[in-house]
């Protein structure tokens, strides 16, 4: 494996990680004024269109670096 497929390999682990720990991360909690005291899951569209970004990223990082190895 060349220096060029070794780089694409390890930025699309990066880029994985990076969509693993946005998607975990979508969902946050808000006090609801609704319920009262309790609190409400609101999930953060942006977060999800990051997911998204970096998940596509990392697998096409991963492909490419695979292929040419």
């Amino acid at each position: 494996m060349n220096k060029t497929s070794k780089i694409q390999v390890i930025g699309g682990i990066v880029c994985l990680a990076m969509a693993l720990y946005f998607g975990l991360n979508a969902t946050r909690r808000v006090p609801s004024d609704v319920y009262g005291n309790e609190r409400a899951a609101v999930t953060d569209w942006g977060r999800v269109a990051l997911t998204l970004v970096f998940g596509f990223a990392g697998v096409g990082a991963l492909w490419a670096g695979m292929r040419k190895s």
